[in-house]
């Protein structure tokens, strides 16, 4: 899930110019890897392809061919692109009530709590 959530995103960002599968699979792998738990090229790019090779058939699919071979583009015309697009909106907003209460307090406030 965590794959597929990446793939929309990286392809929400590319816009209409869309990227190769290779590239795809850079950015998610890149996304999802960390320094304890790398992860395989290889398998990363397997799941890519299978993925956009279900997510562009249909009559209204997610993900669409485009001129160029093995270049994919979001669909923006389809309702499961635009309701995940909500919930990454949701998602995106940043937690920062600490941060809002930060900007209240004076200068004299700080100096008193770091002494």
């Amino acid at each position: 899930m965590k794959y597929e959530t990446e793939i929309i995103r990286v392809l929400h960002a590319a816009g209409q110019e869309g990227l190769s599968v290779q590239k795809i699979s850079l950015h998610v792998r890149n996304a999802c890897s960390s320094l304890f738990e790398p992860l395989d090229m290889e398998e990363v790019h397997r799941y890519v392809q299978a993925w956009l090779a279900r997510n562009v058939k249909g009559c209204c699919p997610m993900v669409l061919r485009t001129a160029r071979r093995g270049v994919y583009v979001i669909n923006m015309e389809s309702r499961k692109v635009r309701q995940l697009e909500l919930e990454f909106l949701d998602t995106d907003e940043p937690q920062t009530i600490g941060d809002e209460c930060a900007d209240n307090v004076s200068d004299e406030e700080l100096q008193l709590t770091f002494l």
